[in-house]
């Protein structure tokens, strides 16, 4: 019988920690929907596509993949015609005369020679199109003449009785394309969408993003042709650039940096990260790959984390307008997994695309001081908590300082001088610098960025949610790079406790009958709140593996491990949400009081990994625990280093979007309060024995005890006011409202 605890991680090597191991996880990328055009004749949708020109340089510190959005009503897109053909550089907006698809003359006659001199008719350029894909490219040129040979006589009269109709060519459909003011996109094609932009993947990166390369598409989904085998995977194809006019002594140079693994699973010796070429003369052809290999031999061999390639382009074949070149790997799936614990694989990350003219090839760092890691939640422990818990407790839980890591990519041996800013705001009118200052930055040379908090409290301007803004930024030279040298982390407080940064780069799961997973938390309130729903994110897996029974568990805290069992649900199984990185909420159909220490998590009857997502770039300590049937049911301390992505929704009824899951959880434990409003013996009936607990309405615990079927509660005492009285049985949990007066 399996009772291992697994968290399923991008490796294909399996890492085993006593009871725990790591195996590969399928994540999800950002999604752009698009239609292109499969019919003639018809209005179908488009877009369009511009050529670029030198100098050509994405740090992917932004997205700069073309965005086919078809929302018509935003302020950025515009809804145009676009028609086949072209007239000397302007679109035609009509076709309607007869054009010949070979040479046509006038006759006119020569009365010294006493006949018709043949005169060639000068040809008309058209330009198609109509290319499905990329309806504003050029996909044919071609010459037509006047669809008639003229003949005129000595009185310069044309006799039609001569005319001639050669072959008709002409084309009246018409399309619908949606242009995008995106100046910023360098990227296009349907296949650069499975390309994964983001900033969690890499090690060490030169600067802030990178693109990530893997065996998945840009739903989430393996390739359709994902397999043991090696298969085509990820692609990212750059826009046309004009080449034109550009030779041997230009110097025209294309450069990047690239890194397999990372933190993500190591392609293996049979993939490879792949670089080619096309032209509008010839088509894909291969300039530069590299197979697979782990990240530490990686650096072993390079002595770097990232290492930079070049590539010269002098051959006359590229050097024109319509250049494009690409990337793309080859990946294979590890044969030995089981399904509910992976998908993913073959990592492989690139940073620092640059092509451009007059390029040093003794030198070609890249001209750029810039941050290197994504900014940090402010709060000590958590990236966001209730906004209610925040606001009577707010100077408490905020960490000293902050810092963010950055780096002098200079290729210029002097140290540069950079002043960075550390600033926190609301909005205009609540703003707090908490850090700016000057330092000389040596070549290559990374360093701590630091901002005082010394005196700072965000107190809100709001009642119930709000926003904090933290800006880190650095001042640079006017050649450097600015995309990557502004970071805003944005602090959530609305209802929610959370560890994580919504990105998993990993899944969690136990494979043990009877196994339960717990992860703590410390509300930063005194006394007791209501726990209205827990959001977790499923990772999706092959074949949907990892779609199994559980029970939703939440435990009161003894300050070592889970205690005493405040709340269980009948069976619920994960949902995938339509987004990625997206939460799913299980609305509680009880009210839950917590306070202090307190656990949420899952107990199940099966073998199979729920798959749940780890975000990688956390660092908890003590927070997570499992427990397997294999060591007698008692609770240990995860081995791995992460945030498990769950997370309670604490404070007033929690208002569920449309697509939020509701389930019914647990069967009524019978609870019944009379008289209900009570100024004397508050009457109490359950089916059983129970336990109770009483709490105000600010959710302080009054008192506790046993039932036995049949209670009363002298309350003469009390305050007017509500209160809450909670029953508890075999971990069923039922709560109802009593007013005093």
């Amino acid at each position: 019988m399996k009772s291992l605890l697994s968290i399923i991680f991008i490796s294909s090597v399996f890492l085993t920690f006593s009871q725990e191991h790591l195996s590969p996880v399928l994540f999800s990328k950002n999604q752009q929907q698009k239609e292109y055009s499969t019919q003639r004749g018809v209005t179908i949708t488009d877009f369009e596509i511009d050529t670029l020109s030198l100098p050509f340089v994405d740090d992917f510190s932004s997205n700069k993949i073309k965005s086919y959005s078809q929302d018509t009503s935003l302020v950025d897109y515009t809804l145009n015609l676009a028609y086949d053909y072209s007239f000397d550089s302007s679109f035609l907006t009509s076709f309607t005369s007869l054009q010949a698809g070979d040479t046509s003359y006038t006759l006119n006659w020569n009365s010294l020679n006493e006949e018709f001199d043949t005169i060639a008719q000068t040809p008309v350029e058209i330009i198609s199109y109509n290319n499905n894909v990329y309806p504003a490219l050029p996909i044919d040129t071609v010459y037509y003449w006047n669809a008639f040979t003229l003949r005129t006589d000595s009185l310069g009269v044309t006799d039609t009785t001569f005319l001639v109709l050669n072959d008709t060519v002409w084309n009246n459909d018409i399309n619908e394309f949606l242009t995008i003011l995106d100046d910023e996109s360098v990227w296009m094609d349907e296949n650069s969408l499975s390309v994964y932009v983001n900033n969690d993947f890499p090690v060490n990166p030169p600067s802030l993003g990178v693109a990530t390369f893997d065996a998945i598409d840009e739903y989430g989904q393996l390739n359709d042709d994902a397999s043991t085998f090696v298969f085509y995977a990820d692609e990212l194809t750059s826009k046309p650039i004009d080449l034109s006019g550009k030779g041997i002594n230009d110097s025209i140079v294309l450069s990047f940096y690239y890194q397999p693994q990372g933190i993500g699973e190591f392609p293996s010796s049979k993939d490879s990260l792949i670089l080619e070429f096309k032209s509008p003369e010839k088509g894909w052809t291969w300039q530069w790959s590299d197979e697979g290999d782990s990240y530490n031999n990686f650096v072993t061999e390079n002595g770097t984390s990232f290492k930079q390639v070049f590539i010269m382009i002098e051959d006359s074949v590229w050097l024109q307008k319509g250049f494009q070149f690409r990337f793309h790997n080859l990946a294979s799936l590890a044969g030995n997994l089981e399904a509910s614990w992976s998908s993913n694989a073959d990592h492989w990350h690139i940073d620092y695309v640059v092509l451009d003219e007059k390029r040093d090839t003794a030198n070609l760092e890249v001209e750029d001081v810039c941050f290197t890691e994504s900014p940090k939640s402010i709060f000590i422990d958590y990236t966001q908590v209730p906004f209610l818990h925040y606001a009577n407790r707010n100077q408490e839980i905020l960490k000293d300082s902050l810092y963010n890591i950055g780096v002098n990519n200079s290729s210029i041996a002097s140290p540069k001088n950079v002043t960075y800013n550390l600033n926190i705001y609301e909005d205009a009118a609540s703003f707090f610098q908490a850090g700016n200052y000057t330092i000389n930055m040596d070549q290559d040379a990374f360093f701590n960025f630091f901002g005082e908090l010394d005196g700072l409290s965000l107190n809100s301007l709001e009642s119930d949610s709000t926003k904090f803004y933290i800006e880190h930024s650095l001042a640079t030279d006017a050649n450097d790079l600015k995309d990557n040298d502004t970071l805003v982390f944005e602090q959530i407080l609305k209802q929610a406790y959370a560890y994580d940064d919504g990105t998993a780069e990993a899944g969690y799961g136990i494979s043990s009958n009877g196994g339960k997973v717990a992860l703590a938390f410390n509300s930063i309130q005194d006394g007791y709140d209501t726990l209205q729903a827990i959001q977790i994110y499923f990772n999706q897996t092959i074949n949907n593996a990892n779609v199994q029974a559980f029970k939703l568990s939440v435990w009161q805290g003894n300050g070592v491990e889970p205690s005493e069992l405040l709340y269980q649900s009948e069976n619920l199984s994960p949902e995938y949400s339509s987004n990625n990185n997206t939460y799913v909420t299980y609305l509680l159909d009880t009210t839950i009081m917590v306070g202090g220490e307190f656990y949420i998590g899952w107990e199940q009857n099966h073998e199979e990994l729920l798959n749940v997502g780890f975000d990688l770039n956390a660092d908890l300590n003590g927070k997570l625990m499992y427990s397997i049937a294999a060591t007698g049911g008692t609770w240990s301390n995860s081995s791995f280093t992460g945030a498990l992505m769950m997370r309670p929704i604490i404070g007033d009824e929690y208002v569920a979007p449309a697509s939020v899951i509701t389930k019914n959880t647990v069967e009524k434990n019978h609870l019944l309060l009379y008289p209900n409003p009570v100024s004397n013996l508050l009457n109490i009936q359950v089916q059983g024995n129970s336990s109770y607990r009483v709490f105000n309405s600010v959710g302080q615990l009054l008192i506790s005890g046993e039932i036995n079927e049949q209670h009363q509660l002298d309350v003469n005492t009390w305050s007017k006011g509500m209160y809450f009285f909670q029953s508890i049985s075999n971990g069923n949990i039922q709560t109802e409202r009593f007013i005093v007066e």
